[in-house]
């Protein structure tokens, strides 16, 4: 993660030819090192939240456009939750109905 906010950091041209020598950053030199400032590490990280934003919102409308157009085409074919769910409760009637058949059946065999 710290690497990438560094090459960030230097693509973003916040670093010059570091004065002191460093010629690959590593964990332990930040803290050190006089080239590298809290602020350009900050404004690395922003523009990686920025990024972070952009791509979340791309995968949001993209997903928003996916379930319009699979909508659309369970329209097409005339299915809609309303008749699923009135097809389910059917069959749930009809199920209870055979139990309570069934049951009144070993019922009267008993007497």
């Amino acid at each position: 993660m710290i690497s990438r906010l560094l090459l960030m950091v230097e693509h973003a041209g916040y670093v010059n030819k570091p004065a002191c020598g460093c010629v690959v950053f590593d964990i332990c030199c930040l803290s050190t090192c006089p080239c590298l400032r809290f602020e350009m590490l900050d404004a690395a990280r922003n523009k990686a939240r920025v990024k972070a934003c952009y791509v979340m919102m791309a995968v949001t409308i993209g997903a928003c456009l996916i379930t319009v157009i699979l909508g659309k085409r369970a329209a097409g074919r005339n299915e809609s939750l309303t008749v699923q769910n009135m097809e389910k409760k059917a069959r749930w009637r009809e199920e209870i109905q055979k139990e309570k058949e069934a049951a009144l059946a070993l019922s009267e065999k008993a007497h």
